[in-house]
């Protein structure tokens, strides 16, 4: 699961993929509605990759939560976000117990319980977290694969 194109954007309910930069803010489109936007360089955006939960010893990234409650879920839905206080709170205590029970306030649960069965029903969620490569791995990953590259002659003739 790679969470760094998914963003959310404040005051809006959906959740998007970023599609392009643009000078003025970004493209994303609508996981939900596949309807692009543009959201301006003044909006508050998030990436899902940059989210972390509160835990007892400190944080857990939000890719971590996500596979935890996939495991937990056999790879199906969760509670809707909109379930009873105790259900969510009964949810969390059994797929997360280590998360800070003082910090992690209910708006969080629902929005991460709203989050994950988007992502979950669009296909965005699996049981594997993308590792981050360092800069040398990927410098080095680019070299490689220029290495493996063939290289093409092209020919133009003029007539």
């Amino acid at each position: 699961m790679d969470l760094k194109k998914i963003i959310t954007i404040a005051g809006q309910p959906d959740l998007f993929e970023l599609i392009n930069n643009t000078h003025k803010g970004i493209i994303v489109e609508s996981i939900i509605t596949k309807r692009r936007q543009q959201a301006f360089a003044s909006q508050r955006v998030n990436t899902l990759k940059d989210i972390a939960v509160f835990t007892e010893d400190g944080e857990i990234k939000l890719a971590e939560v996500f596979v935890k409650i996939y495991k937990h879920q056999q790879g199906g839905q969760a509670p809707e976000h909109k379930a009873s206080n105790e259900e969510i709170k009964k949810f969390f205590d059994e797929f997360f117990p280590e998360y800070d029970k003082e910090k992690v306030k209910l708006s969080a649960m629902k929005k991460i319980l709203k989050w994950y069965n988007i992502l979950n029903e669009h296909g965005f969620v699996d049981d594997k977290i993308e590792e981050e490569k360092s800069e040398n791995e990927a410098e080095t990953e680019t070299t490689e694969k220029q290495d493996e590259t063939p290289m093409r002659t092209l020919k133009f003739s003029h007539q």
